[in-house]
């Protein structure tokens, strides 16, 4: 069983004993409606935290595609990097030379 078939199972399991409790408090008449009315909101809440985290979970192909792409900006920036920094010992080291020569001309 896989993580989004476990939660829509913990998911009917709730929605079971939510079905139960109103339909065991319905025929209680002694147990007040503030009661019933909290359980009601706590199991609700419990139910949209459940929906949220099954809708925000990332699947095996998205998964698979962030990976890849990482993959391909990383090969991409080990391509350039060296380059770059090529690029920027050359600047530096003209700015070294134009530094020391105008500093020994004086």
């Amino acid at each position: 069983m896989d993580n989004q078939q476990a939660s829509l199972k913990v998911i009917e399991d709730l929605q079971k004993v939510l079905f139960r409790m109103v339909t065991t408090t319905s025929k209680n008449k002694n147990s007040g409606g503030d009661e019933t009315s909290r359980k009601l909101e706590i199991i609700n809440s419990r139910l949209l935290s459940l929906d949220m985290k099954v809708d925000t979970k990332p699947g095996y192909p998205q998964t698979l595609a962030i990976g890849v792409a990482a993959g391909a900006l990383l090969q991409r920036a080990n391509s350039v990097l060296p380059r770059v920094v090529s690029g920027v010992l050359q600047i530096w080291s003209s700015v070294g030379r134009v530094a020391n020569a105008s500093v020994s001309s004086d």
